[in-house]
């Protein structure tokens, strides 16, 4: 993924849909994975736990605003691959249109941060 994200910037400095800067800040967001891996993977504990918490669930809503919708979309899809249970994502600001209703004591809700500069 990585080499396709500099593929991608290098082909658009070449075509000028990509500024120097926009190159500067997608490199530094790259050069900070290792240290994002490192910090996620470093959490394994309050993950298990986590993860007890969501052991006899059977349903899942995610809640994204703005463009992390698309990540709960593949946040819920892939609950769905490795699990076999109902999942689903909305946008936050539509969740008082209908599927609120669909929220129980036994249905948890992943919403996620949102996304500085969106």
């Amino acid at each position: 993924m990585v080499s396709l994200a500099l593929l991608s910037v290098a082909i658009g400095r070449c075509h000028g849909q990509v500024s120097a800067e926009q190159e500067k800040a997608i490199v530094t967001g790259l050069n900070q994975l290792p240290g994002l891996i490192k910090k996620a993977l470093a959490q394994e504990n309050q993950i298990i736990e986590l993860a007890k918490t969501f052991k006899n669930k059977f349903n899942a809503l995610f809640l994204g605003r703005g463009p992390m919708h698309a990540i709960a979309m593949e946040g819920a899809l892939k609950l769905k691959e490795i699990s076999y249970i109902h999942a689903e994502a909305y946008p936050a600001g539509e969740l008082k249109h209908g599927p609120i209703a669909l929220i129980d004591k036994d249905t948890p809700s992943l919403p996620l941060p949102q996304m500085m500069n969106s």
